[in-house]
């Protein structure tokens, strides 16, 4: 059902959800995008939509890529829209403003030309035809989202939380207090659910209430 992809030297977690036979959505194609073409043909899947859990460059790279050779729509939620588009470089310059010459090396190497968003999400919207509820989980990023496949007892949760550990908040946009308040929204969900994070080893919610101490 879920076919993880490591892409970029960042190690992301991309995904393609086959939510239906044959059927994928792809979540945070950093990069790499021969890769990802690579194992949507070797498993014969169809994409039918790039879904972003967040706007950071090491998530997006391979988006205009991917979506231009299968001419399939981007969603992104309205907080980070501006990652994509012609704001791109200006909003990431700005996020890595503090990062000195790492933040210069990651901008040259990874952020590319990118095309406005097709559909702007918001917390609590369904998308039907995948079986996704968005979370909006800010704190890593202003529109940093999770994606919850409650059928399948499935979380895609970017940034925001991964096994025993949480997104940063220290770029531009971050915000500590934030996250954590946007965690509490995930710990009320079933703690069956199996967490798939944008970089790491998945996890549960019960593993993870567990751990939410260290955080």
């Amino acid at each position: 059902m879920i076919e993880r992809i490591i892409t970029g030297d960042l190690d992301v977690n991309t995904y393609l959800y086959n939510y239906r036979e044959g059927l994928v959505v792809i979540i945070d194609p950093g990069s790499d995008s021969d890769k990802i073409k690579e194992q949507i043909a070797t498993k014969g899947f169809i994409p039918k939509a790039i879904i972003l859990t967040h706007g950071h460059f090491d998530h997006i790279g391979a988006v205009k890529i991917i979506k231009d050779f299968f001419n399939i729509p981007v969603y992104i939620h309205t907080e980070d829209a501006t990652f994509l588009g012609p704001k791109s470089i200006e909003r990431h310059t700005q996020m890595f403003s503090n990062m000195g010459p790492q933040g210069a090396y990651y901008l040259d190497k990874y952020l590319t030309e990118s095309d406005d968003p097709d559909f702007i999400i918001k917390d609590q919207d369904i998308l039907k035809e995948f079986n996704l509820r968005v979370i909006h989980t800010p704190g890593h990023s202003p529109g940093s989202i999770c994606l919850y496949a409650e059928e399948n007892s499935i979380l895609f949760t970017g940034d925001t939380l991964f096994k025993s550990g949480i997104g940063r908040t220290d770029f531009t946009g971050g915000d500590y207090k934030t996250l954590i308040s946007s965690l509490d929204k995930l710990w009320t969900l079933p703690e069956n659910t199996k967490i798939y994070p944008g970089h790491g080893a998945t996890s549960t919610i019960s593993l993870e209430i567990k751990s939410k101490h260290l955080y």
